[in-house]
């Protein structure tokens, strides 16, 4: 593709591109990092946005995230409550920019403690539940393995309730897509080959390094 189109730009314009960028999103975005790691020379600037990369621990932290939100009802955190938990991270960081205006510049600077939000007189949507703010801090975090180390990226805290983000479509549906996905689209059928596996009995170390053993073989 970046070799035709500067044939074709050299073709019509009768010179090269002075200067040229490379920008994409979710695959777009894994196509950007391996266009800086294999072709490095073909674009003077490469945005990666929202990379799916990774393939083993990032489709291993959606198996953590269906676990923590559905292996226990009480975890379950309604889309009503996004409104509360975005108040309060920006309560907790939106400042640290110098500017107060609703946005994180820097998302990864923001050390929100969900603890602040536990329900002290009854549930509401003002509030977290503990088992809520326990499974709030494990999509913060991401899954690690028994020795600490990361398997993937959590979320970055900002934007709960932004349109297209934790509150996009149904939080039910949603979650039996990525059921879904999970079961059947990986670990059930290219991982472990068992029409019957459950995704409810996985453990997470294991299932890591299960994919990842079983992408080096292919």
């Amino acid at each position: 593709m970046t070799r035709i189109a500067k044939a074709a730009i050299q073709a019509f314009y009768g010179k090269s591109p002075q200067h040229s960028y490379f920008g994409g999103c979710s695959n777009g975005g894994r196509q950007a990092l391996m266009e800086a790691q294999r072709f490095p020379e073909d674009y003077d600037g490469i945005l990666a946005g929202a990379p799916a990369n990774f393939f083993t621990h990032l489709l291993t932290k959606a198996l953590a995230d269906v676990q923590a939100t559905t292996l226990d009802p009480a975890s379950y955190i309604a889309s009503s409550k996004l409104p509360a938990i975005a108040r309060a991270v920006n309560v907790a960081c939106d400042a640290q920019d110098g500017v107060a205006d609703g946005i994180l510049n820097e998302p990864n600077k923001c050390h929100f403690d969900p603890e602040v939000l536990l329900c002290k007189d009854g549930d509401s949507d003002k509030c977290l539940t503990a088992p809520q703010i326990t499974v709030l801090k494990k999509l913060y975090a991401g899954p690690s393995d028994a020795k600490g180390r990361k398997i993937f990226p959590g979320y970055l805290p900002g934007a709960e309730e932004a349109q297209g983000a934790w509150n996009r479509g149904s939080r039910v549906r949603r979650r039996a897509r990525a059921a879904v996905c999970v079961r059947h689209g990986i670990f059930s059928n290219m991982v472990y080959e068992k029409a019957d596996w459950n995704y409810k009995d996985a453990k997470i170390e294991e299932a890591v390094k299960a994919a990842d053993e079983k992408t080096t073989k292919r």
